[in-house]
């Protein structure tokens, strides 16, 4: 079943879930329901440096909203 994450970041990055590059900041992208390791890749300048979040009943027009800060 899919789920919904929205991951917000100052400035536009590339956001890796599992290791795996799925899209941009500020863009709604699409998972699987579960546990989830999302991150900003490199450079570190951000924190927290992951989350790992459970990725439930989420819909388009409701995603998960996941924040990240600059460091």
């Amino acid at each position: 079943m899919n789920e919904y994450v929205i991951v917000r970041f100052s400035t536009k990055r590339k956001v890796f879930v599992d290791g795996e590059d799925v899209g941009w900041t500020q863009e709604v992208l699409t998972l699987e329901r579960g546990t989830h390791r999302i991150d900003l890749g490199q450079p570190l300048n951000y924190t927290p440096s992951f989350r790992r979040m459970k990725v439930v009943n989420t819909n388009l027009a409701e995603p998960r909203e996941v924040l990240f800060e600059k460091a």
